[in-house]
């Protein structure tokens, strides 16, 4: 059986014009440069960008289009998951992960473009769903998130660094 290829990004950009491992260290900090500049574009570029995953293998061949999902869409994707899990607390991990590729998919693909094949609730091969969700979720990762500045202040926080500030018991009129 014929593994599958895939790629990530879009077909014929490739930022390395040779191997890394035959490149000078000049080529090497250029080629480091020319990838961040490409990457900090890309995630520039927000919801608007999306990850492009060539298929190539047995009768499977096409691009699967996905997008960045916004925290709106984040949200939409977490109740899908409830939905496709009926509620269901604890099911095997291969019944959640199932859950989460298909809410995820629903979401984030870009039907209009998808491959006719590419009927993820219809399928047989789950190693090649979990394949493209794995990419997909991969280059999620690639983003960066925003890390709040240290203090500029020279003194400890209140609590300490292991308490919540404010972590006592809340009062209420039932707890007098």
């Amino acid at each position: 059986m014929e593994k599958p290829s895939v790629s990530i990004g879009k077909p014929g950009v490739d930022p390395l014009e040779k191997p890394a491992k035959e490149m000078s260290e000049a080529e090497l900090e250029a080629a480091k440069k020319k990838v961040l500049a490409q990457m900090e574009s890309q995630v520039a570029s927000g919801n608007k960008f999306a990850l492009e995953i060539p298929i190539d293998w047995e009768e499977f061949k096409g691009t699967i289009k996905l997008k960045r999902p916004s925290l709106d869409e984040e949200r939409q994707m977490g109740l899908r998951v409830g939905k496709y899990l009926q509620g269901v607390v604890g099911v095997d991990v291969r019944t959640e992960n199932l859950a989460i590729f298909f809410a995820t998919f629903d979401v984030c693909v870009d039907w209009d473009s998808a491959p006719e094949w590419f009927k993820p609730r219809e399928m047989f091969d789950y190693t090649l769903l979990e394949f493209i969700y794995g990419r997909f979720a991969e280059w999620l990762r690639s983003f960066r998130r925003y890390l709040p500045t240290e203090s500029q202040g020279g003194g400890e926080s209140p609590a300490g660094e292991s308490e919540v500030v404010g972590a006592g018991p809340v009062q209420s009129s039932s707890n007098g």
